[in-house]
């Protein structure tokens, strides 16, 4: 009987995700890519940004915003 390699540790259930995602990218059924943080679109959503880097992030998720009405100064 062949014996099946098992995984002892407390955290086995990353071991187990490390594991099966290093198969799927043999098997050319994944592939992974590095995104530079400053590309990461979720950074809109989790960090204050600066003006240009708001632009940025609502041109990455395709939202546009309307010109400034009179009255509207300084209003976000």
């Amino acid at each position: 009987m062949a014996e099946i390699a098992t995984l002892r540790t407390k955290l086995q259930h990353v071991d187990i995700h490390n594991y099966w995602l290093r198969q799927e990218v043999s098997r050319g059924r994944i592939q992974i890519n590095y995104t530079p943080t400053h590309s990461i679109m979720a950074n809109g959503l989790t960090k204050a940004l600066n003006f240009p880097l708001r632009q940025r992030f609502l041109q990455q998720i395709g939202v546009t915003e309307p010109p400034p009405t009179a009255g509207s100064e300084g209003v976000c």
